[in-house]
C-alpha cells in the first residue's frame, strides 16, 4: 500500500477514476439510442452501423490487454491522462465524422482509449488499499459507477434519442466531460505506482 498518499489525495483519486468510468459507460449509453437514425443520415444499412457497436465493444476489450503493462512501465497517472486525452479526441472524431467508414474507425480507437479506466482504476486501487480495506473500496466504486451513467444519462436522453443531430450534441457534452476529467487528472492526479515497481528505473 502507498502509504506517501494520504487519504484526502485516495479519495480524490477515487472519484476521478469513478469519473472516467462514468464517462467510458455513457459513450455508449449515449450512443445507442441514435442507433435507428444513422442508417439514412450515412446512406448505408442497419448491419453495417451495428459495426460501430461491435467493433468499439472488441477493441475496449481487446485494448485492457495492453494497458496493465503500460502503466508498470510508465506510471498509473500518464497512461491515464493519455489514455483520456485519446479518448476526448475520439468522442470528438465520432461526432464530426461525415461518411460510416469514418464513424466506424473512430468507434473502434474510441473503445480503445476508453478502456484505460477499466484497466488503471484496478491497478490504482491496489496501489492504495490492502485485503478487506481493498474489497470494501471496491464494492464502493462498483456501487457509485452503476449509478453514475442512470444519474448522467437521464439528462441527456431526450438529446441522443432525438436523431443524428441530437447524437451529436450528446457527443460534445461527454467531450466536455471526458476533457474535464482529462484536465483534472493532469493537474490533481498523483502518481499511484510504488517506486520499487516502477520498470523504469
Amino acid at each position: 500500500m502507498s502509504g506517501r498518499i494520504d487519504i484526502k489525495s485516495r479519495g480524490l483519486i477515487l472519484l476521478i477514476m469513478i469519473a472516467a468510468s462514468g464517462a467510458s459507460i455513457l459513450s455508449t449509453d449515449l450512443y445507442a439510442p441514435t442507433l435507428p437514425h444513422l442508417p439514412a443520415y450515412f446512406g448505408t444499412d442497419a448491419t453495417t452501423v451495428q459495426l460501430t457497436m461491435a467493433l468499439n465493444m472488441g477493441a475496449y476489450a481487446i485494448s485492457q490487454l495492453l494497458w496493465g503493462p503500460l502503466g508498470d512501465r510508465y506510471g498509473r497517472r500518464a497512461i491515464f491522462v493519455y489514455g483520456m486525452a485519446a479518448f476526448l479526441l475520439t468522442v470528438l472524431a465520432a461526432a464530426v465524422s461525415q461518411t460510416i467508414g469514418q464513424l466506424i474507425v473512430a468507434r473502434i480507437l474510441m473503445g480503445a482509449a476508453a478502456s484505460v479506466e477499466a484497466v488503471i482504476v484496478l491497478v490504482v486501487i491496489g496501489d492504495l488499499y490492502e485485503g478487506e480495506e481493498s474489497a470494501k473500496v471496491f464494492a464502493l466504486y462498483g456501487m457509485v459507477v452503476s449509478l453514475v451513467p442512470a444519474v448522467q444519462g437521464r439528462s441527456w436522453a431526450g438529446s441522443s434519442s432525438s436523431g443524428s443531430a441530437g447524437g451529436r450534441t450528446s457527443s460534445c457534452s461527454l467531450g466536455v466531460v471526458v476533457g474535464r476529467i482529462c484536465r483534472i487528472g493532469l493537474v490533481r492526479l498523483p502518481e499511484t505506482l510504488p517506486a520499487g515497481r516502477d520498470a523504469r528505473r
